[in-house]
């Protein structure tokens, strides 16, 4: 039987909300990801007003990734841990995690 670690990542493992930090990155590295904001606006102000519920919004938002590659997300998702996600993982969080996978795996 295997065995699940379920995490809630925002403000719980890290610091601040991946997905706007990711969005960031994204243009930060490509200004094209720019014709987006106002869609995620818009969809901030729909959920703000309780039009949208919270996953509507999110599906919205994450739609800038709509379109890129497999290969090219694996890269990108690499560098944006290397050079953000690592940054804002709360150290014990990351421990924690850590300790289950190694649970996991048999070694403890």
């Amino acid at each position: 039987m295997e065995k699940l670690a379920i995490f809630d990542v925002d403000f719980t493992i890290t610091k601040k909300e991946t997905l706007l930090e990711f969005y960031k990155f994204m243009v930060k590295n490509n200004i094209k990801y720019l014709i987006y904001l106002p869609k995620i606006l818009f969809a901030g102000i729909l959920y703000a007003l309780k039009i949208i519920d919270a996953e509507k919004a999110k599906l919205i938002f994450i739609s800038f990734i709509n379109g890129i590659k497999e290969k090219d997300m694996d890269e990108l998702v690499r560098k944006f841990y290397k050079e953000n996600l690592s940054s804002i993982i709360y150290e014990e969080a990351y421990n924690t995690i850590k300790k289950r996978k190694m649970r996991a795996a048999g070694y403890t």
